[in-house]
C-alpha cells in the first residue's frame, strides 16, 4: 500500500511540474512523526526538490509529536483541522 501512494506522490509531483509551476505537497500522513521517518516518501520529496509540505491527520494530542519545520531543506507543517482549531490556513505560493 505505501508502494502504491508513493507512487501516486510522484505522479502527482510530475504533474505539477508539467504545469511548468512549483509543486506543493499535501499529505494526509506525516512523512516525519516523533522518531518516525518514512523514507520512501522523504526519498520522493528530496528527488523532486519540494521545497514546503502539508499534512494532517494528527489529531489531538497526537499533535504534541508532529514534526513542524525543516528537514532536508523541505518545509513541513501540520494542518489538521483540530490541530489548527478549525482555522483556514493561507497557503502563499512563495512563503515557506
Amino acid at each position: 500500500m505505501l508502494l502504491r501512494e508513493v507512487g501516486r506522490l510522484e505522479a502527482s509531483i510530475e504533474a505539477g511540474l508539467a504545469l511548468g509551476r512549483e509543486p506543493l505537497v499535501f499529505l494526509h500522513y506525516p512523512p516525519i512523526y516523533g522518531d518516525y521517518v518514512c523514507e520512501e516518501i522523504m526519498e520522493v520529496l528530496r528527488r523532486y526538490e519540494i521545497r514546503r509540505c502539508w499534512y494532517g491527520h494528527l489529531h489531538g494530542m497526537a499533535g504534541r509529536k508532529a514534526f513542524i519545520g525543516d528537514a532536508d531543506g523541505i518545509g513541513m507543517k501540520l494542518i489538521a483541522a483540530d490541530y489548527v482549531k478549525f482555522v483556514p490556513q493561507l497557503i502563499v505560493a512563495d512563503e515557506p
